[in-house]
């Protein structure tokens, strides 16, 4: 009878651990970017870690987001947090990895879609860095611009 019971506890946790995204819904959290590049014989890439400032009582809530690379822009949209079907039971923030392969030394626009809100900025990439510049906001920041 102990046994029944068991597996009936263990069923009902993992019944409450599934949720549903809304896909109706947009991304009202504020967003922090950490920059970190990879160097291999043949390419540089730039990685953009976003994360929310809000923590989760999971550690593996992510963001949905796109983006578009183009000759001279970057285009990122951040569509809605994603909720995990089985929660890491550690504390921690949303996020995502954007992956940027072929970025040229130059100057891009940088466009970050949140819904109807829109942040535009710079990326200077050079030889030796990448530089990020955005206007003074709340919404998304670098950590290391």
């Amino acid at each position: 009878m102990k046994q029944y019971f068991l597996i009936i506890t263990l069923f009902a946790l993992g019944l409450n651990s599934c949720k549903k995204t809304d896909t109706n819904s947009t991304l009202n959290e504020n967003l922090k970017i950490k920059m970190f590049e990879t160097v291999d014989s043949t390419k540089r890439t730039l990685f953009l870690n976003c994360f929310t400032e809000k923590i989760y009582e999971c550690s593996n809530y992510g963001i949905q987001a796109t983006y578009i690379l183009t000759s001279d822009k970057i285009t990122i949209n951040f569509i809605q947090i994603i909720t995990p079907n089985i929660c890491l039971t550690s504390f921690g923030p949303a996020s995502t990895l954007i992956k940027l392969e072929g970025l040229t030394n130059k100057l891009y626009e940088v466009e970050l879609n949140f819904g109807a809100t829109k942040i535009t900025g710079q990326l200077d990439v050079s030889e030796t860095s990448f530089k990020a510049t955005l206007p003074t906001q709340t919404k998304v920041q670098f950590v290391n611009t």
